[in-house]
């Protein structure tokens, strides 16, 4: 695996995994 496609995945689900918290604390600080 070359380092390009590495940080591809990384960046990847770093996206993911913000997109999902997200919701959550958009959610907590409105109540």
């Amino acid at each position: 695996m070359s380092i390009a496609s590495g940080v591809a995945i990384y960046f990847l689900i770093w996206w993911l995994v913000l997109f999902a918290v997200l919701p959550f604390g958009v959610r907590t600080q409105a109540e």
